[in-house]
């Protein structure tokens, strides 16, 4: 009898383990490590601009011969900064794009072997609603020695395909920049014909 009260006794008097005991001992054991995946990116620091109170994250310059400022870009047209540029040429873009607007091509800026090239393009042009906005590149020059530069050049219009880009060339003939060429490029002009 006195070795059933023993072990009665014995038995009360160990404290019972929980489910919370038994869960702390097991994640106790266990090695955790951090997922880097799971941490919280930290912000880059950001930079201040000249002539402004306000900082920038991350705010670099995309390339060492760029102007001094920060300028609008647009994919595939590149950085709209033409003050380096020959401005009689921008002066011919300038009526390039505001006859594109019209779905007009301005005949006087055109070069005198291409005289062709106005009514091939406006026939073209008719087949796309009336443009929006009209931007273009910088021009990059593939024969520096002729001055013959090319140039992209985009329209936007208010539909489901909205850009169309065309490619335009340029020479200096006579001492003034013409029109040689205007390719329209053939994916961005089937959206509309679609």
């Amino acid at each position: 009898m006195f070795w059933c009260i023993f072990i009665a006794v014995a038995i009360l008097s160990v404290p019972a383990e929980t489910v919370r005991d038994k869960a702390l001992k097991h994640f106790d054991r266990i090695q955790w490590t951090t997922n880097p995946s799971y941490m919280q990116p930290i912000p880059p620091a950001g930079k201040a601009v000249v002539g402004g109170n306000e900082s920038f994250v991350a705010l670099t310059v995309t390339s060492p011969a760029a102007a001094f400022g920060v300028y609008p870009q647009i994919d595939r047209v590149g950085l709209l900064y033409y003050g380096d540029c020959d401005q009689k040429l921008v002066q011919v873009l300038e009526k390039l794009k505001s006859g594109l607007l019209e779905k007009k091509v301005p005949k006087e800026q055109v070069s005198n072997s291409r005289k062709f090239l106005p009514a091939v393009t406006e026939y073209r042009l008719e087949k796309i609603p009336n443009p929006e906005y009209c931007f273009y590149s910088r021009p990059t020059g593939d024969v520096p020695e002729l001055q013959v530069v090319t140039i992209v050049l985009l329209c936007t219009v208010n539909t489901v395909q909205n850009e169309l880009f065309l490619y335009g060339t340029f020479a200096f003939e006579n001492g003034l920049w013409k029109i040689t060429d205007i390719i329209f490029d053939s994916e961005s002009y089937a959206n509309f014909i679609e």
